[in-house]
């Protein structure tokens, strides 16, 4: 029960203060279960928007299959500020891309990189879930290879 709440019913007609106990006593599991439903609504509106961006994409580049890019020779080659890096990235992407070697790595940095080099945060949010679709699309690729 809230703080303070004991001395306040002192005096009330029976019913009524059972009710405020009752109330009190339940206080915090309704503040708990609030919070976890505007997490939930939080949680469901990013997943909303991951979604929306995959159809997007798929919309824009259809069905992608591209090889990993990964592995413990890759090596890290972007350094510097995020605008380099970001105009490095794209125009790596683009060039694979233009050639046919494009791979899900190449793709991530890029939009990883787009999303370092942002300070607005309307476009920063946006180039996160852009990756995020990335991230479910490699993924989903992945699976139908296993």
């Amino acid at each position: 029960m809230p703080d303070g709440w004991e001395e306040t019913i002192e005096g009330m007609p029976d019913g009524f203060t059972k009710a405020l106990w009752n109330l009190g006593r339940n206080w915090n599991a309704m503040v708990d279960e609030l919070d976890r439903l505007r997490q939930r609504e939080a949680l469901d509106r990013v997943l909303s928007d991951i979604v929306t961006e995959r159809a997007r994409q798929i919309a824009v580049w259809g069905d992608q299959r591209h090889p990993d890019g990964t592995g413990p020779e890759m090596v890290w080659s972007f350094t510097g500020p995020a605008e380099f890096v970001r105009n490095v990235a794209q125009a790596i992407s683009k060039s694979k891309a233009a050639d046919g070697h494009v791979t899900w790595l190449d793709i991530l940095l890029e939009e990883v990189a787009e999303a370092f080099a942002e300070s607005d945060l309307a476009l920063l949010r946006t180039e996160l879930v852009q990756a995020a679709a990335i991230i479910a699309n490699w993924v989903h690729d992945i699976d139908r290879r296993a």
